[in-house]
């Protein structure tokens, strides 16, 4: 854009380490609070599932705003939480969305699903359960909990890694995208679900309404398509319009298509 100045030496106005000296830290979904640029918001895991608040117009240890410790109850980060999404909302609030094998996940009396459902018998890999995803809002202080569930059937169940998997609409709604139903075929659905059967596993979306509680704050859960859409994102138009985007192989020639599409099979070779 020949409008815009060239900046050949950027000045880098913030930067930190964020380590607390003893233990493996990642610390690396971030989001900027949409009501203040200056305020950061830093989701990552360390001995515990933490969300980190920095506000990078000060200097010093009075630039980490909070830190709020959302669950400390486990032992092995890596497979324990997989936080993978981040988003910061209008007013404020923060959502917070990957999966886990912990169940002591808090999870709020409002949560529709309120169990995790690792699986049992064939649906351990090698003696290692599989996984559920979840999905937490918190205050814009980060210091109450407004809603948490778990999401899972009794398959391995994930909240995409991508940061564009997650998305809010202009009601507050909010959508997730990712893998599920690996070897089980109970993944939550709802009846007005697009696709209620999947073989073997597929990819999901659900809407949840986190000003509502139990099986009423599920909007919508549906499968869209195989596995190898996994990598994929969505986003929400101004009318409330879900798109979803990703990729898939030869194995995977079953993606549905509209008489006016772009391409209408697939070329993979």
């Amino acid at each position: 854009d020949t409008s815009l100045p060239l900046i050949i030496d950027p000045v880098i106005e913030y930067g930190t380490y964020l380590r607390d000296g003893i233990d493996e830290d990642s610390l690396g979904i971030i989001d900027i609070d949409t009501g203040d640029e200056d305020y950061v918001y830093i989701l990552g895991v360390s001995d515990s599932l933490i969300l980190l608040k920095v506000d990078t117009s000060v200097t010093g240890t009075e630039s980490l705003v909070s830190v709020t410790i959302i669950d400390d109850n486990y032992s092995d980060y890596l497979s324990n939480y997989r936080p993978q999404h981040l988003l910061i909302d209008a007013q404020g609030d923060i959502y917070i969305a990957g999966y886990t094998q912990n169940q002591t996940y808090p999870v709020m009396v409002n949560g529709f699903q309120q169990e995790i459902n690792l699986g049992t018998g064939a649906a351990y890999n090698n003696g290692t359960p599989y996984t559920d995803g979840f999905l937490m809002k918190l205050d814009h202080t980060g210091s109450t909990i407004l809603y948490s569930t778990y999401i899972g059937g009794s398959g391995n169940d994930f909240a995409n890694n991508n940061s564009s998997s997650m998305a809010i609409d202009s009601s507050g709604i909010v959508y997730m995208y990712g893998s599920g139903g690996y070897l089980f075929d109970d993944f939550p659905m709802t009846d007005n679900a697009y696709k209620n059967t999947v073989v073997e596993s597929g990819t999901y979306l659900v809407k949840i309404d986190t000003t509502l509680s139990g099986a009423e704050s599920l909007l919508y859960s549906s499968y869209v398509g195989p596995f190898y859409y996994s990598d994929g994102g969505i986003a929400v138009d101004g009318n409330d319009n879900v798109y979803i985007s990703g990729h898939v192989g030869s194995l995977n020639p079953d993606l549905p298509v509209t008489d006016n599409a772009y391409q209408s099979s697939n070329d993979y070779s």
